[in-house]
């Protein structure tokens, strides 16, 4: 059989081709994870062309459409959580999808577990448990992405900082984060010799700048209340600290009690007493010297 594109020269092929291939992804990248595939299962075998237009088409619609920013009631005064996905039912999918088919678990926590984007690397989900199977005086999933983000927002402080939030899901029985995705393992799993210790590690730097960021939360009225060694982590590249999990955090106003729970049970009003953030910060000091020191660190 002969070759069809025998005797044609190279340059036959259009020279915009590239560049809208190129567009074609640009654009797909714009598009919720859920829409995109849907899309490229229904476009698949299109000319590059048509693909072009279809999607301009599905992004100058989605162009007029924006969620409204969300008013939410948080620790005494409402604030306002920006929900930058303007398809959060996608995003509900999504999660959904995830609960019965096969995904990468990051990380698991009392009040839910956090798994990887099914297509994009630099994001990940923090799906919560059924409301009755979280701890006791847990926020809500508004309460805990309003702190995260304003903490998050309070960038890169000596090197250390919080993942930043770019949605949440509050639909049924869906609720959801939706934030950046860390490469950084906790410093459980390097205690647990899970994982060697990076080689940028320095116990004194890290905690120098575990504290540093820490400062700086609570001149802003914000105390994480819950800084186990799950939920401080190590960046693999730099070896800096990075802060997870504000399901139990706070925004403290005038002269109350950061690390006072207090919550209804069984029409009762219970206390819990926490401890300090600077407190646990100095039982991961002794766990990293003991950890640290046993695997060869100074």
């Amino acid at each position: 059989m002969s070759n069809p594109f025998e005797g044609k020269p190279h340059n036959s092929v259009k020279p915009e081709a590239n560049q809208i291939e190129k567009r074609i992804d640009e654009l797909l990248s714009l598009l919720p994870e859920e829409i995109g595939s849907k899309w490229e299962e229904k476009h698949l075998n299109d000319d590059p062309e048509k693909q072009l237009s279809s999607l301009e088409e599905i992004l100058a619609r989605r162009s007029k459409i924006r969620i409204p920013h969300t008013e939410v009631e948080t620790h005494e005064r409402p604030r306002t959580v920006r929900v930058e996905e303007t398809y959060p039912l996608a995003i509900t999918q999504l999660i959904e999808r995830l609960e019965h088919e096969a995904h990468t678990l990051l990380g698991q926590g009392k009040a839910g577990r956090v798994v990887a984007s099914v297509r994009n690397p630099e994001i990940c989900y923090k799906v919560m448990l059924p409301i009755d199977r979280i701890p006791r005086g847990t926020n809500s999933v508004a309460v805990e992405a309003d702190i995260q983000m304003a903490v998050s927002a309070l960038g890169e402080i000596e090197q250390a900082r919080a993942p930043q939030v770019h949605a949440y899901v509050e639909h049924g029985e869906t609720r959801a984060i939706m934030m950046e995705s860390l490469d950084a393992v906790s410093i459980r799993d390097l205690a647990n010799g899970k994982e060697g210790w990076p080689e940028s590690f320095e116990p004194k730097r890290f905690f120098a700048s575990l504290e540093a960021f820490v400062a700086v939360m609570h001149d802003n009225g914000y105390h994480h209340r819950d800084l186990h060694d799950g939920n401080v982590m190590v960046d693999r590249s730099t070896g800096n600290p990075r802060i997870i999990d504000f399901g139990y955090s706070r925004r403290i106003y005038g002269d109350d009690e950061p690390y006072r729970n207090e919550y209804i049970h069984s029409g009762q009003k219970q206390e819990l007493v926490l401890m300090s953030d600077l407190g646990q910060i100095h039982g991961l000091k002794s766990l990293v010297r003991q950890k640290h020191a046993a695997n060869g660190g100074s």
